[in-house]
């Protein structure tokens, strides 16, 4: 689940600019209505991501919190990347911060 993590498809819809496969059209219009069509916290509960639900833990063995810290920061790398890719001229502020383990957002 990581790699999918890790080369993102992101596209804009209803001007906000979100990850593809990571909401249904029920969930955007539940925080769209929500939030009154706020942008940045539509994109901000949309685009984040908790590794630590991300990792498997079928194998016995969870990685440990610097192994998850630095596969944040390749993905936010790579988020970066996608979107400066996607949406040339826009700017983007993609973060990982340690809430609930290390999470990546935009």
């Amino acid at each position: 689940m990581l790699s999918v993590l890790a080369v993102p498809e992101f596209i804009e819809i209803r001007g906000c600019v979100l990850r593809r496969g990571s909401f249904t059209s029920e969930t955007l219009d539940g925080f769209w209505n929500a939030t009154n069509g706020n942008f940045a916290a539509i994109e901000s509960v949309i685009n984040h991501v908790h590794l630590w639900d991300e990792v498997a833990t079928d194998t016995g063995s969870e990685p440990s919190e610097t192994e998850l810290v630095n596969a944040a920061e390749v993905i936010a790398s790579a988020w970066r990347a996608a979107l400066a890719a996607a949406f040339p001229g826009r700017r983007f502020k993609v973060l990982v911060t340690d809430d609930y383990g290390p999470t990546v957002t935009c």
